[in-house]
C-alpha cells in the first residue's frame, strides 16, 4: 500500500493552510526577510519545514512584532505554533489559514493581541507561552560558551545565526551574579 501524503501537498513556495490543515506544526525561526512589498512583507524560514517559509499576513505580523520586538533579528532562534484556522477569511469567505498559536520567550502569562477578523471586528485573543523543552548541551556547545563567556567577540565566529542566538541564550542562563 502506497502513501499519498506527499500528493497532498500544495505546489506552492510557502506555507499553506492545506499543509497543516486543521493541525500544527512547531517551528525553529531560522531567518526573516523583511521586504518593502505591500504583499506579504515578511518571509520567516524555518530550520525544516522543507524550504517552504511562513509568510504572515499582517495581523500575524503585529502579533509577532508585538510579542518579540518590532527587529526581526530578535525573532531568529525563537520557535513558533502555526496552526491552521478554518474561520480565516479572503475577500468575505471562509478559506482558512495560518495563524500563530504559540510562542516561545514571552511572558509565562502570554501575549494579549487584538486580531483583526475584518474591516469592522477585532478579537481579542491571548497567545500562549509555547514552552520548548530544554535543549541537550554537547561538548562543542560547551566550548562555545566558555569561550563567549571570556571573549564577546567569539559569538561573530559561529555563522549559523540559529546555533550563534542559541549560544547567545544560553550564556544568558549560564551567567551568574
Amino acid at each position: 500500500m502506497a502513501n499519498v501524503k506527499h500528493a497532498m501537498q500544495s505546489k506552492s513556495d510557502q506555507l499553506n493552510y492545506v499543509d497543516v490543515g486543521g493541525g500544527s506544526l512547531i517551528a525553529l525561526v531560522e531567518s526573516v526577510n523583511v521586504t518593502n512589498s505591500d504583499q506579504q512583507p515578511v518571509t520567516i524560514a524555518f530550520a525544516g519545514c522543507n524550504g517552504k517559509p511562513y509568510k504572515p499576513n499582517k495581523g500575524m505580523i503585529r502579533v509577532l512584532a508585538g510579542a518579540w520586538g518590532e527587529e526581526s533579528d530578535n525573532w531568529i532562534g525563537k520557535t513558533i505554533k502555526i496552526e491552521g484556522d478554518p474561520t480565516v477569511t479572503w475577500g468575505g469567505e471562509a478559506i482558512g489559514g495560518l495563524v500563530v498559536g504559540a510562542l516561545s520567550d514571552i511572558d509565562r502569562s502570554g501575549y494579549t493581541a487584538y486580531i483583526q477578523k475584518n474591516k469592522r471586528v477585532r478579537v481579542k485573543k491571548t497567545i500562549p507561552l509555547l514552552a520548548v523543552e530544554a535543549p541537550v548541551i554537547t561538548e562543542n556547545d560547551q566550548s562555545w560558551i566558555d569561550a563567549a563567556s571570556n571573549d564577546v567577540e567569539v559569538l561573530n565566529q559561529i555563522e549559523d545565526p540559529v546555533y550563534r542566538k542559541f549560544i547567545e541564550g544560553l550564556l544568558k542562563c549560564c551567567k551568574t551574579t
